[in-house]
């Protein structure tokens, strides 16, 4: 777990109160609500290290204080505001338990990659606010997943599922009750059923993670006929950080997802990428995505439109206006074009490399989590598709480690001294990441999430 971190605590003149720690997301921020008023930030790779905190000038700070288990930080945060205008430093503690199972709930909506079952992910959500005495919050969720609450008992009940899930879903189906949205009877029948053979969720894991967000997939040249002779064409990694997570079809970071075609006849640019499995076609996410064009030496922005999806591939135009493909970079954003652009220059391309390595080495060690905890002591086979795939999230994370050792070697005096820190500070988070991928290790799966143990259900959109 994390220690106290050093940071820095700032008093507005109207009351409101912020705090940022020194340090930065190994792999990526997670937004987490801790009460009205009060927002916080961790990183997915340590989901009860909190990196930022504000709190608006007309919220008061218990929640915060009880969410860092520090009644102390309540009172400070009064008489600071009694004196006014101020700034200070100050070591937040880490999250408590049921706050970093929140916050972990949080990053796996944020940052996994491939599909994820969405009926489990919203009983993972309601048992995580179960926790924390958010009820009214927690019945809604189940409530949104009453049916599948009940599919996955019948599945579990018919031998269909894996008994590793067992512990999670019994909880999810108690709480539930509790709340007056469950099935007495779905409880009962949990309580009596025994685990079922693990390698059974090992040969489920095994095909999810290698069909959908591992690297060495199909990359988007091929998959979208790229190479067809007479055509100017190019493709782009686009920047998980600006797009809605699981929109667009990913296949590892090392792959590309968007193509881009000039067609002079009409001087215009198409834009196309595949569309991740099991994404409705009509939803708010996809009918706020927007497609850009940046000239990539000034970072002016040259052309956004609006995306459409046919035949599951979203697609775009946008005027040329006699650019050539080469001077410019591409890209998706959900609506805040400016973030976007903002990382299309040298700095901010690598930048956006190293988050993609980042987040494959983050995914690939959750799934080897998943692997490892379900061969148990078992060893052989089963141990050893988890071993390998730790492996594989070290080498990814060791990747993006030496990339931005490159990069902070590149810096020159000229370099802007808060940019020099931001890459050390993003250096140190990752160095200490790499110290959790040691060596592989299991984790009980009462540390794993449903989410993490039940592919996405094929009648999903």
């Amino acid at each position: 777990m994390s220690r106290e971190q050093d940071g820095v605590l700032v008093v507005e003149a109207d009351g409101a109160v912020s705090w940022w720690s020194r340090r930065a997301a190994a792999v990526g921020e997670v937004d987490l609500l801790i009460a009205a008023g009060i927002g916080a930030q961790t990183d997915a790779a340590r989901s009860d290290m909190l990196l930022a905190w504000t709190i608006r000038p007309e919220a008061e700070p218990g929640p915060l204080a009880a969410a860092v288990g520090d009644p102390v930080l309540a009172e400070v945060v009064d008489e600071l505001r009694r004196h006014g205008e101020r700034v200070c430093a100050y070591r937040c503690p880490p999250l408590v338990p049921v706050w970093r199972r929140r916050a972990l709930v949080a990053a796996i909506g944020r940052w996994t990659m491939r599909p994820v079952h969405s009926g489990a992910f919203l009983l993972d959500e309601a048992v995580a606010e179960k926790d924390l005495g958010h009820d009214a919050v927690a019945r809604r969720l189940f409530g949104y997943a009453e049916a599948a609450l009940l599919d996955l008992g019948e599945r579990c009940a018919a031998n269909e599922l894996p008994g590793e899930i067992l512990p999670l879903l019994r909880r999810a189906a108690t709480d539930a009750t509790v709340l007056g949205v469950g099935d007495d009877g779905l409880v009962a029948t949990l309580a009596d059923l025994d685990r079922i053979d693990d390698q059974e969720l090992l040969r489920v894991l095994g095909e999810w993670s290698q069909n959908s967000g591992t690297a060495g997939a199909v990359p988007v040249a091929s998959a979208l006929d790229a190479s067809v002779p007479g055509r100017e064409t190019d493709s782009y990694p686009l920047d998980p950080a600006v797009l809605p997570p699981r929109i667009v079809a990913w296949h590892g970071a090392r792959a590309s997802e968007l193509l881009v075609e000039h067609r002079r006849a009409r001087d215009v640019f198409v834009v196309s990428a595949a569309l991740a499995e099991r994404v409705d076609p009509t939803c708010r996410e996809l009918a706020e995505l927007l497609a850009y064009a940046v000239h990539r030496n000034s970072g002016r922005v040259l052309a956004v439109a609006p995306i459409a999806v046919q035949d599951n591939v979203i697609q775009a135009e946008l005027p040329a206006q006699g650019a050539r493909i080469g001077a410019l970079v591409f890209g998706l954003c959900r609506g805040d074009v400016a973030a976007a652009a903002a990382r299309c220059g040298s700095l901010g391309r690598t930048l956006i490399d190293i988050d993609r390595r980042m987040l494959d080495g983050w995914n690939q060690h959750r799934a080897a989590l998943a692997k490892l905890s379900a061969a148990g002591a078992s060893g052989g086979r089963a141990r050893a598709a988890g071993e390998m795939q730790w492996f594989a999230a070290a080498a990814a994370v060791r990747s993006a480690r030496r990339q931005l050792r490159d990069l902070l070697e590149s810096m020159t005096e000229e370099t802007d001294p808060a940019v020099l820190a931001a890459l050390r500070a993003r250096r140190t988070a990752i160095d200490e990441y790499l110290g959790d991928l040691a060596g592989p290790t299991a984790v009980d799966t009462a540390e794993l999430l449903l989410a993490e143990l039940i592919p996405p259900d094929p009648a999903e959109l």
